[in-house]
């Protein structure tokens, strides 16, 4: 017996081109076959398996059957759900632009507020204020000094006069310069409270 490990055919003209085979005398096992219970042979024919086709046939038509209802369904349930919410959020993107537009304007507003709130003043300003007042408490007090010695028939070229003068000039300095302090502490305090209300307005606070 030829027992055949490998054939190539063509398989347009069924010609062999290649075969690999070889001799067998060993015990072999009967494959059921013909009627009569004759030997067998395997036969290969070109004939289509009509039985596999039909099938494979019913399997694709039930495949795209089942493609079909899927289709219909998204056609009558999703697609118009996607199309409400794709027209949804059409519609809301005019709603979205305001609402950014006003943000920025109110943002806008918050940064100049903030800038006016926390803006310092000069310490200097603060000083200036109190000196001011401090050399109008001078004159105030030279004036009347004069007036009252003038009452009591003291000569402003007394010696008694240019003393009280002097002691009055150098209490009015002392009080200038401390009112310039002054003024500075106070302008720094106030900048500090300009500062922490600014950062409580910012805060929403």
């Amino acid at each position: 017996m030829r027992i055949y490990t490998r054939i190539e055919m063509e398989m347009r003209t069924g010609r062999v081109l290649h075969a690999c085979s070889s001799e067998y005398a060993g015990p072999i096992a009967w494959l059921k076959g013909g009627k009569g219970g004759g030997s067998s042979t395997t036969n290969i024919s070109s004939e289509p398996d009509k039985e596999y086709n039909a099938r494979m046939a019913s399997v694709a038509e039930r495949q795209q059957g089942l493609s079909d209802q899927f289709f219909k369904w998204w056609q009558d349930v999703q697609a118009p759900v996607e199309k409400a919410n794709a027209e949804a959020q059409l519609g809301l993107i005019p709603v979205q632009t305001d609402i950014v537009k006003e943000g920025l304007e109110g943002f806008k507003g918050i940064q100049t507020d903030f800038y006016n709130a926390s803006r310092p003043t000069s310490t200097e300003t603060y000083a200036g204020r109190a000196v001011t007042d401090a050399n109008m408490a001078l004159s105030k007090a030279t004036g009347s000094m004069n007036r009252n010695m003038s009452r009591m028939g003291i000569s402003p070229t007394s010696g008694a006069a240019q003393s009280a003068s002097r002691d009055l000039a150098i209490q009015g300095a002392a009080s200038i310069a401390g009112a310039a302090n002054t003024g500075r502490m106070q302008g720094e305090e106030m900048n500090l409270k300009k500062l922490s209300g600014a950062m409580a307005y910012g805060l929403g606070g």
